[in-house]
């Protein structure tokens, strides 16, 4: 009886000790390369986030976008921020982490520890992400009164392609959040060598570099750009469509951009005319009347990018010769 007992607790430990043999081994080298095509990745991303970050500062400054930019580029800081705050605490870490193993080369150092600790910088880390994360999604569509149909559509896009905190929403209850958290951090770094915990930092950090960016496009995107021309052409005019022999003529000339963008409404002579494929309005007419001067009215209704009406109307003076 003693015999077959033994026998029994003999054989798992066999096979607990062939498993732990035949379990993967891991490839440092390979691990590092991860860890540097991350790091690349991520300086790239923050470069084209920077790019975007100054474009809507020089919108503002452009009379054509400023009304919008001013909206928008407040935004985009506020995400900034929050996102910088985040970066900020992460080369901490990383810091440290680099510090206490020296260079990866000494594992169980205290940051790893810290880092699957909800009261540790682990749960600082964590908490700060459930921030920017929530705070983000608050500047961009802040309350119930702007939560019409598109930006119900726009707010369902970004819950599902934002890579941070998969599974993570401002419905869960306290419980859930603490089981939620307690379960993010032991995946992302229970029982991780430094390699890995300093493999997990980076890729963190990247999805927070792919959510700065997806919310900034978004303000980005919100500002319509002056030029939406759908049409340039060569122009040339007159100052004068009728002169005598010793006068001088003065030619001006130039390209002009045409757009059906603004919704643009061409009145001549009380008359709508159509634009044409060039964004044009053509009118011909012929001439009637006394010799002597006259004059065509012409009127042009549009929308400015502000969303204002605008009107310019002008008398255009021609000469009828006589005979």
């Amino acid at each position: 009886m003693l015999m077959t007992m033994k026998k029994a607790l003999i054989i798992p430990t066999v096979i607990v000790v062939l498993l732990v043999g035949c379990r993967p081994v891991e490839n440092r080298e390979q691990l590092k390369a991860i860890n540097r095509s991350l790091e690349y990745a991520n300086r790239i991303s923050q470069l084209e986030s920077n790019l975007v970050y100054t474009n809507l500062r020089e919108m503002q400054k452009d009379p054509g976008t400023a009304y919008h930019a001013d909206i928008w580029e407040p935004k985009a800081e506020q995400v900034k921020l929050y996102a910088d705050s985040i970066k900020g605490l992460l080369k901490i870490i990383k810091s440290d982490l680099i510090k206490q193993s020296d260079s990866f080369k000494l594992e169980y150092v205290p940051v790893v520890k810290g880092l699957h600790d909800t009261n540790e910088v682990g749960g600082k880390l964590l908490n700060l992400l459930v921030a920017f994360r929530d705070n983000c999604f608050t500047v961009m569509f802040p309350g119930e009164a702007t939560i019409t149909r598109p930006y119900v559509t726009e707010l369902n896009y970004f819950l599902r392609v934002i890579p941070l905190l998969p599974g993570y929403t401002d419905s869960l209850t306290a419980n859930q959040r603490s089981d939620y958290k307690n379960k993010w951090l032991t995946e992302s770094f229970s029982k991780s060598s430094s390699l890995m915990a300093m493999i997990m930092l980076n890729k963190i950090e990247s999805d927070v570099l792919v959510t700065e960016k997806e919310f900034i496009h978004y303000c980005r995107a919100k500002i319509p750009t002056p030029c939406g021309y759908t049409k340039f052409e060569a122009f040339s005019a007159l100052s004068s469509s009728y002169v005598k022999a010793g006068q001088s003529i003065e030619v001006a000339a130039g390209i002009g951009a045409f757009t059906f963008d603004r919704n643009p409404r061409v009145t001549i002579d009380g008359k709508e005319v159509e634009l044409n494929g060039d964004a044009v309005a053509v009118y011909k007419f012929t001439v009637k009347g006394k010799p002597g001067k006259h004059t065509i009215p012409v009127t042009v209704e549009f929308k400015n990018f502000d969303g204002s009406k605008e009107v310019v109307s002008r008398n255009h003076e021609y000469i009828i010769a006589e005979n």
